[in-house]
């Protein structure tokens, strides 16, 4: 896992720090009403917390475990337990306020694909397997999503997988039934570009369906989690193209006519 937003987790860590403190000064002066809501606050940002500290500082994130059970001291007073959690909260502060020079120091870790980022059709569809840890699945469940919507989009649920994507992008002009996408980032007066644009297109949904979908859906890879980040990554780049594809259509009456016009 990596810091996707850098400032925004150095912020939610401000936050939990402020609240620690508010949860410990209300316990030491007997403020319980005060103490009992500070301390819903820190156990909402704590598992957070953790998730960030685990990526950018394991041995803090030992820390934001401390046990929260039970301990009362001589006045029978429950102890506070965040002592430790607070001290290695504030660390955490330091390393997220000071990411910028940490990256410039230490030099780049190369870009950062974050999967949150990616289109809405693969990660809503991946999201709930993926946080199991079920990565084959997440594939598979964006897979089936991006080709559904294609289906939609084109109106063709008879084809499926290698074959719409054959004849969603083939360069060949649209027939009666038969209706094709069209990129809008290539001209069409710029004949090959367009060309090995389309080509390229339907080659990309090829390959998702073929070498990626096929083998999940038969148990035939056991993906670890940057493979299939790296597979979520070339789905959504697909989706993308679909999404903002123009369909264009043929009518029957426009052969007939010996128009060929098109229409979107």
């Amino acid at each position: 896992m990596v810091i996707a937003d850098p400032a925004l987790a150095s912020e939610k860590a401000q936050d939990l720090v402020q609240a620690m403190a508010r949860s410990g000064n209300a316990h030491v002066n007997g403020r319980w009403r005060e103490y009992d809501s500070e301390v819903r606050i820190v156990r909402g940002l704590l598992p957070l917390m953790r998730e960030i500290a685990n990526s950018v500082h394991p041995v803090v994130a030992a820390d934001l475990w401390e046990s929260e059970d039970g301990e009362v001291d001589e006045s029978l007073r429950p102890v506070w337990p965040w002592r430790d959690a607070y001290a290695a909260t504030q660390e955490l502060c330091g390393v997220l306020e000071h990411w910028e020079e940490r990256r410039q120091i230490l030099g780049p870790t190369g870009p950062i694909l974050a999967a949150t980022r990616l289109h809405e059709w693969v990660w809503d569809a991946a999201k709930s397997r993926w946080d199991d840890g079920y990565y084959d699945d997440a594939v598979h469940a964006a897979a089936e999503s991006v080709n559904q919507k294609t289906q939609v989009k084109l109106n063709r649920r008879d084809l499926s997988g290698t074959e719409l994507y054959q004849q969603a992008f083939s360069p060949v002009d649209a027939l009666p039934e038969q209706p094709r996408l069209r990129l809008q980032f290539v001209e069409p007066e710029d004949k090959d570009t367009w060309k090995s644009a389309h080509l390229g297109a339907m080659k990309l949904g090829e390959a998702c369906f073929q070498g990626f979908r096929n083998l999940v859906a038969h148990k035939k890879a056991a993906l670890n989690e940057q493979e299939a980040l790296e597979q979520l990554g070339a789905l959504s780049t697909l989706a993308r193209w679909v999404d903002s594809s123009e369909v264009l259509a043929v009518m029957p009456m426009d052969v007939v006519d010996g128009r060929g016009l098109g229409m979107s």
